[in-house]
Order: structure tokens, then C-alpha cells, then sequence
């Protein structure tokens, strides 16, 4: 088989780049001698007392008040990274489930395990420090992002604050850049490297899993800055920027998944039509048996003959796309949930104003 356009020849042949500085911030957590969700739910709450102590010594926050905007902020970081670990972690087992429809070799297999759990250190670094130079001067430095989310009061505040926020972007590029790097190994998969079997699809869909969950991290990113910064939905293009992050999560969510779909019609179809042939080859032998009055081949012949349409009933049942029932409703209730927060806020300016 010939390698896809995102990457080209044997799968054993995509690894062996180093691994990212993010991939190395996981794996210490991982090695750490702690559950590794309380390690990032520590972390976000060591940030977070931080940011509000600095506030309270400057005088900009009175002692005992909890700001949603700090606490957003300050779980910004923490909260990639365990994004980052469960995609990790997903891709490690989806890779296990989809074995039986690899078309590899066991070293091929590992070579894509290896890419779908770490990401090149180079493009990682590029990555990040271009979203930081996009991002930072057009969105989260600019004075009407400052005065929405009370960022920066005090020069105390923004020795602490203006490093989280460089930190955090970076980890943010660096976490975009990871998960495009991934979809196009599970694209590259799906559509060269896959061996499709209609009656058994059900390896299929465990890369769906892995896509199905990069997309809902991207929305909780979203989600978490809209629940420490509601005032955001009221800026003139909430709408259209919520709008771009769905539709950015259901191309990360459908892309890579394409393949299968094309593969899974082609097979069904094909499989479809030969199954229609023999009905029918059944179908006329039962007749002419019938004609010929004998006997002794009806019986056989009707039960082949219900066989097959048994078997034509369940092809035609399939599915071409290679996901469970419930991974869609996953994606689907992650993009609607921003959108709902809108539209709620928009529903309570109606009503109080």
C-alpha cells in the first residue's frame, strides 16, 4: 500500500523525531507517585490562590472573594495538559482496539502508537510561539480583553500574570499543534493502511474515540473561558468566534474519519451487490426447483435463500461510519454547549434589560 498525502511510506518510517517539551511536562506528571488528575487539579489550584493572593495584597480584590475570571485564568494551563494526558492516554488504547484492522506489520503498529502519543519537538516549539505572536497582541492583550477578564491592575499583578498568560498560549499552540499532528496520522491510517471488514466493523471505530476527544477538548478550552468570562458573550462577535470553534471542532472530529467512511461505503456496496446476486441466483434455483417438483432440493435451497437475505438485511443495516452511537451525541453536546451558554446570555439581557 502507498503511504496517504499527509504521510507517505511504511508507518514504521513516521516516528523517530524526539518528543515535544509538552509531551515531557505529561510524562513527569505521570511519573509523579500521585493520581496524575489530582496533580492537575493541584496544580490549577496552586495557580489560582496565587493569582487571587496577589490580587488581595495589591488591594484589587477584597480577601475571601472569589474571582471566576482568576479561577478561568488560572486553570487555563492545567487544564491543557490534562487534555492533552487523556488524548494521550486514548490514543494509546485506541491503537490496541484498532489492531485487528491494521494492515501493518507489529513494527508499523508501533511506529503509529508512538506518533498518535507524541508530538515532534520542533513544530511543537513553532507552533506555540506562533500562536503566542498571533493571539497575544490581537486578542489577549488587547485593552478590551483586558478590561473584560480584570487582567493586569497592579504591576505585581502583571509580573505574575503577563508569564502565565505567555506560558499558557504556548501550551495552547503547542496542545493545536499536537492534536493536527495526530488527525493526520489517524486520516493517514484510515485511508492506506486499513483493512475493512463490513460484518466487522467494530476495530473501525476505535480511532473515533481519539478524534471524538480532541474535539471536545477544544471545547472545553472555549467552555472554560466563557464560564470565568460571561461578559465575553456580550462582545459584537461572540457568536461569530463560538461559531469558528464548533465548526473547528467538528473538522477535527469528521476529518480523519473520512477515509473509513469512504472505505466502509465502497465495501458495503461492493458487498451489497454480491449478495444481491446470489439472492437471486437462490431465488431462481428455488423456482426452478419448484418447477422440477423436487422435493428433496426445496428445503435446502430455502434456507440458503433466507440466509442470504438475512445477511443482505444486516449489510444494508450498516453503518459507513466508523463510530459508535453515542461518540457523535459526545461531539454533538460539546458544540452545543457554548452556543447554548450565548444564547442564554443573550435571553437574560432581553429579560433584565
Amino acid at each position: 500500500m502507498a503511504g496517504g498525502p499527509a504521510l507517505r511510506g511504511s508507518p514504521a518510517s513516521w516516528a523517530g523525531y524526539r518528543p515535544s517539551a509538552l509531551d515531557r511536562m505529561v510524562d513527569a506528571v505521570a511519573r509523579l507517585p500521585a493520581w496524575p488528575p489530582l496533580v492537575y487539579l493541584a496544580l490549577g489550584a496552586v495557580v489560582v490562590v496565587a493569582l487571587h493572593a496577589v490580587r488581595v495584597i495589591d488591594g484589587s480584590l477584597e480577601p475571601g472573594t472569589v474571582s471566576a475570571a482568576l479561577f478561568s485564568f488560572g486553570t487555563w494551563g492545567p487544564l491543557v495538559l490534562a487534555a492533552k494526558a487523556l488524548i494521550r492516554r486514548t490514543a494509546r488504547s485506541s491503537v490496541d482496539a484498532f489492531l485487528p484492522a491494521f494492515a501493518g506489520t507489529a513494527a508499523d503498529a508501533e511506529a503509529v502508537r508512538f506518533r498518535l502519543m507524541s508530538q515532534p519537538a520542533l513544530g511543537t516549539w513553532l507552533a506555540g510561539l506562533g500562536f503566542i505572536a498571533f493571539a497575544a497582541p490581537s486578542t489577549f492583550l488587547s485593552e478590551h480583553y483586558v478590561a473584560t477578564t480584570g487582567l493586569f491592575t497592579s504591576p505585581s499583578a502583571r509580573a505574575l500574570e503577563l508569564p502565565l498568560l505567555l506560558l499558557y498560549l504556548w501550551m495552547t499552540g503547542a496542545a493545536g499543534y499536537g492534536i493536527v499532528h495526530q488527525l493526520a496520522t489517524v486520516h493517514s491510517v484510515y485511508a492506506h493502511w486499513t483493512r475493512v471488514e463490513v460484518m466487522r466493523p467494530d476495530p473501525l471505530y476505535a480511532l473515533s474515540r481519539l478524534t471524538s476527544y480532541s474535539a471536545v477538548a477544544v471545547q472545553l478550552v472555549q467552555c472554560n473561558w466563557i464560564a470565568g468570562n460571561p461578559a465575553i458573550l456580550r462582545s459584537p462577535g461572540a457568536l461569530m468566534n463560538i461559531l469558528a470553534w464548533d465548526a473547528l471542532a467538528i473538522v477535527i472530529f469528521l476529518w480523519p474519519l473520512w477515509g473509513a467512511h469512504r472505505m466502509l461505503a465502497d465495501a458495503k456496496g461492493r458487498m451489497t451487490g454480491e449478495l444481491g446476486v446470489r439472492v437471486a441466483q437462490a431465488s431462481a434455483d428455488l423456482r426452478q426447483a419448484v418447477d422440477d417438483g423436487a422435493m428433496d432440493r426445496m428445503a435446502p435451497l430455502k434456507d440458503a435463500l433466507l440466509g442470504l437475505e438475512a445477511s443482505l438485511r444486516v449489510v444494508e443495516r450498516s453503518s459507513t461510519w466508523p463510530w459508535q452511537p453515542e461518540t457523535p451525541r459526545l461531539v454533538v453536546s460539546a458544540v452545543l454547549l457554548p452556543l447554548g451558554a450565548w444564547l442564554l446570555q443573550r435571553l437574560l439581557d432581553r429579560v433584565l434589560l
